[in-house]
């Protein structure tokens, strides 16, 4: 198969920019050669503070971009002949089911998530609430991303979340470090050159999502800052602050707020990108509002039989800690396998599309798994409550033994205060406490 790419600049032409900069004396980064001279001159010239705002493309080319020309070099690289089972089976999915995808023939019942104007006060079942007018995130889309923090780096994965046991020598492997603006650029070149996802172009355009991006906690702070009180869907009981503030309060280095924005997540995802069968970490619920495109869900019950779970998976990577999930489910759901995990034709399923200003609410322990329908921009929020609220504690400690290199010594105190800030949190009864409360 003949794998087009994006013209890179010639090595030579880079150090005739370079040398006009002589007190230059940092590392360009690998992608820098995808870049316009210009983007090179500024870089050299700022001593490297200076990055492209729109991540640099140079390419007039629709069949690649930047980023589909590293992913695709990373795949001939490891001599990978096939794009993940998720997508392919997905691809096939749609082929033979347009007449409503929305249907899972292998499950024992697929119902629609029931809508409503507000969450439920006690979260027992999904629910998806209906588009609020005039939400505060409406203009957070895409191009939003791309012009405003274009610069700002993710890992983007052809499996998202990651799991501690997937195989390393697989497309499900694939992974790529990449801008907002590289990925949106890669997101218009799959719109243009495979809209349909077809099977037969997964490698080609291969798939990888730029999954739970913490734009607010990565430059974005004051704009969450200016508008975190109005992001919530109606309804929902959130104590998540509340409980931070009290770690503050026990931990004076890890401020309640910027922890906070660091929970509220963007997934930007190009069409036909998969979200893997998964449980939210730590016990949390957790909120999905939809900006732009349209997103499907399917949600099954935590009893849910024949989801043949495997857990117990840790933090995949230091750099995206909560990034991961430690629950996980092999099963295909578009076209399960009989004799391998027979016991998926007694899952009963619910289904959700999420379109503009739409919001999914999940409660603790609920699997959920997700494609893109189209272009789509995500934000969503695992959050905790009196019905859930032990998660908060583990959520935490992923952060502080996730994020920092530790002395025992350190370790040790780390621990006394985890075990503090557990005993708060199990004996806050009292919610309107002004201490803590908003």
């Amino acid at each position: 198969m003949d794998l087009l790419a994006a013209t890179p600049l010639d090595e030579q032409k880079i150090q005739e920019i370079r040398a006009r900069h002589p007190s230059f004396t940092g590392k360009l980064p690998p992608q820098a050669k995808f870049w316009r001279e210009a983007d090179l001159d500024a870089f050299f010239g700022s001593s490297g503070e200076v990055l492209p705002q729109d991540g640099g493309r140079v390419a007039d080319d629709l069949s690649s971009c930047a980023l589909l020309a590293r992913l695709r070099g990373k795949l001939a690289e490891a001599k990978i002949d096939a794009a993940t089972a998720e997508h392919r089976s997905f691809c096939r999915h749609i082929r033979e089911r347009a007449e409503d995808v929305r249907q899972l023939p292998g499950a024992a019942a697929c119902a629609e998530v029931p809508r409503q104007a507000r969450a439920p006060e006690l979260l027992k079942a999904p629910v998806l609430v209906e588009r609020v007018r005039m939400w505060v995130g409406r203009r957070w889309n895409a191009a939003f991303w791309r012009r405003e923090m274009g610069g700002a780096g993710w890992k983007c994965r052809a499996r998202a979340p990651a799991f501690e046991g997937d195989l390393a020598s697989h497309a499900d492997a694939l992974a790529e470090v990449c801008t907002a603006a590289e990925y949106v650029d890669y997101v218009h070149v799959l719109q243009q050159q495979d809209p349909l996802c077809e099977e037969d172009k997964g490698l080609a355009y291969p798939r990888v999502t730029f999954y739970d991006w913490p734009a607010f906690s990565l430059g974005a702070k004051a704009l969450f800052d200016n508008s975190w009180r109005e992001l919530a869907p109606p309804g929902v009981t959130d104590y998540s602050l509340r409980w931070l503030r009290r770690w503050s309060a026990v931990c004076r280095d890890m401020p309640a707020m910027d922890q906070f924005a660091r929970m509220h997540r963007v997934t930007i995802a190009a069409a036909g990108t998969v979200s893997r069968l998964h449980v939210e970490n730590y016990s949390a619920h957790v909120w999905l509002t939809q900006i732009e495109g349209s997103r499907m869900f399917f949600l099954f019950p935590p009893q849910a039989r024949g989801l043949y779970e495997e857990s117990g998976g840790g933090v995949v990577d230091p750099e995206t800690v909560h990034a991961y999930t430690s629950k996980a489910s092999p099963v295909d759901i578009f076209f399960p396998n009989r004799k391998r995990h027979p016991l998926f034709a007694d899952a009963k399923a619910q289904v959700a599309v999420l379109n503009p200003g739409e919001s999914l609410v999940v409660p603790s322990g609920w699997w959920q798994h997700s494609v893109a329908l189209e272009m789509s921009v995500t934000l969503h929020h695992a959050f905790w409550n009196v019905t859930n609220r032990g998660g908060v504690v583990d959520a935490v400690r992923d952060l502080v033994v996730g994020e920092r290199q530790h002395s025992p010594e350190t370790m040790e105190q780390a621990q006394r205060c985890l075990d503090e800030f557990y005993e708060l949190v199990m004996d806050d009864d009292d919610p309107e406490d002004a201490e803590f409360s908003d």
